[in-house]
């Protein structure tokens, strides 16, 4: 109990801090470790857009991208949750994923088109930049049709796209890139994903669906 009392005092402080700082309420806050092994801690913005990740302490403002980072996280207060980003290798080139689930032999992963209007426009270079951009992009970005593309890797390092997942104003469709991807890699174990998606009612076009039909992958594979 006293250290749960420790924690939501360490929460409270972290966003009192954020909010005094004149931040107009970002979310994020977290660590990025370098290339070079090098771990830097402060605030940390993501634009998924540009593919640039910014951190920004009480000594400096630096930015970095797939290749100058290894790896990133921050505290997603609108989703309650620590995200957390890889750069790997696709397509020949360092690309940040973020990590939605692990399990022995996949891993589920996901990259958005955009980020929040928020996390564009405070990624400027300049305060001046910083006001221009958001005035002029806040409504094109909060009404641009968001998209998320779901991949899958193997423990080979092998990453495929999976699902496109299309928002707008209208609703969400979800659109197979390769359909028969995840029977290939849970191979014996997929007519068990399949029954246990059809007894709760899961989509394997659904990312938070995904995320317990892999958990439940997982707990089958270690049995």
């Amino acid at each position: 109990m006293k250290k749960l009392s420790c924690l939501i005092l360490l929460m409270v402080v972290i966003i009192s801090s954020l909010q005094s700082q004149g931040f107009d309420g970002m979310e994020y806050n977290g660590k990025i470790e370098l290339a070079s092994g090098d771990v830097v801690i402060g605030e940390v913005f993501y634009d998924a857009s540009t593919g640039r990740v910014m951190l920004k302490n009480e000594k400096e403002t630096e930015y970095y991208n797939a290749r100058s980072a290894s790896y990133f996280e921050f505290y997603d207060f609108e989703r309650n949750t620590i995200r957390k980003f890889y750069s790997l290798l696709y397509s020949n080139h360092p690309t940040f994923f973020e990590l939605l689930i692990e399990a022995s032999n996949l891993a589920l992963l996901s990259r958005e088109n955009i980020s929040s209007a928020k996390a564009i426009a405070y990624i400027s270079k300049s305060a001046d930049e910083t006001t221009a951009y958001y005035s002029d992009n806040q409504s094109a970005a909060t009404n641009r049709a968001k998209s998320e593309t779901l991949f899958l890797a193997d423990d080979k390092g092998n990453i495929e796209p999976y699902v496109v997942i299309n928002r707008n104003k209208f609703g969400t469709s979800a659109n197979y890139v390769s359909p028969y991807l995840l029977s290939y890699l849970t191979k014996g174990k997929y007519a068990d994903i399949r029954r246990y998606a059809k007894e709760n009612r899961y989509s394997l076009k659904n990312k938070d669906h995904l995320i317990e039909l892999i958990d439940f992958y997982d707990e089958l594979s270690k049995n």
